[in-house]
């Protein structure tokens, strides 16, 4: 496999609703994608415009939580997996 080919995370997504209804402890750990798509410059390169812009409104207004189980340039997933909390991304 070659690093385009690995798998290294997973993105979790649930609606609005389903968000509220998580504990406050664990609502850290999720994003909300209207703020989260441009802070980390998320791009859709698989649709067009035409496509992206008749899902995006309903894409805005989900949560998800992102797990990563494998670092880039790893051989094997060494350590832990462990969730990137996007709110504490660096603004671009």
């Amino acid at each position: 496999m070659t690093d385009q080919d690995k798998p290294y995370g997973i993105e979790y997504v649930i609606t609005s609703d389903q968000y509220e209804e998580l504990p406050e402890e664990e609502k850290a750990y999720w994003h909300y994608h209207k703020t989260e798509f441009t802070k980390a410059l998320a791009t859709f390169p698989e649709l067009i415009d035409e496509e992206l812009a008749k899902i995006q409104t309903v894409l805005d207004e989900t949560y998800g939580k992102v797990v990563y189980f494998w670092n880039l340039g790893d051989t094997y997933p060494i350590g832990e997996p462990y969730v990137l909390v996007v709110q504490e991304i660096p603004d671009q």
